[in-house]
């Protein structure tokens, strides 16, 4: 969170569509990791993680974290303190594959030779891994996510250090009365989304308040 930015208490949602999806859970996914765009791809990898005698589950998911986010940093060449987000799911047998944006591949390319495979390897082991409802709302919320960096490509680039970060949208300002200059309310929407056991789709909008001091010049 930027230093002069505070987040307030979150609003009740504020609008749900649904959508019924016409394909299966499988093919879903593989429809959102396909390459179509020459800016930005729904990237992913995937590593045995094993839990050490004695060590607990906190402990062991908080190694798991720490090593997927230092693997994405690594391919997005960022720094070791920036933080980044991600979609992460149990494949089984200690398998976790976890699911990021980064810049599209460069057509003919080794990275784009090899995803078509890369991406025949996880489907198959995603058919031994149970419900891919979360993982379907993770990589529907990347997609989302990319096509709202594509609109705005036109007016400013943006870093790969905010391709994983938290995006809101319709943001407003409006002053706090009575309080110093500068100081003031933003609100925002995030979006949410849901998948059912029915392959529907819901997309949930949640209002949000920052509390913010704009610094003066």
């Amino acid at each position: 969170m930027i230093n002069n930015i505070k987040q307030l208490e979150s609003s009740p949602i504020a609008r749900t569509n649904m959508v019924k999806l016409g394909l299966s859970s499988i093919d879903t996914v593989r429809q959102l990791l396909r390459s179509d765009s020459n800016l930005y791809q729904v990237d992913f990898g995937y590593r045995y993680f094993k839990k050490e005698h004695g060590e607990r589950y906190d402990q062991f998911y908080k190694r798991l974290h720490v090593e997927v986010k230092h693997l994405i940093r690594r391919n997005l060449c960022l720094d070791d303190k920036q933080d980044v987000k991600y979609e992460l799911t149990n494949l089984g047998k200690g398998y976790y594959a976890y699911f990021f944006l980064n810049h599209a591949f460069k057509v003919g390319s080794q990275e784009h030779i090899e995803l078509e495979s890369r991406i025949s390897e996880l489907i198959a082991k995603l058919r031994e891994s149970g419900s891919l409802n979360k993982l379907v709302e993770g990589l529907f919320s990347l997609r989302i996510k990319m096509a709202l960096l594509e609109k705005t490509s036109d007016i400013f680039e943006t870093e790969a250090s905010y391709f994983n970060s938290e995006i809101y949208l319709n943001a407003r300002y409006s002053a706090l009365k009575g309080a110093k200059k500068g100081k003031g309310i933003i609100e925002a929407f995030k979006l949410s989304v849901y998948a059912s056991e029915q392959n529907e789709l819901a997309f949930n909008l949640h209002k949000n308040k920052f509390l913010v001091n704009v610094r003066m010049s």
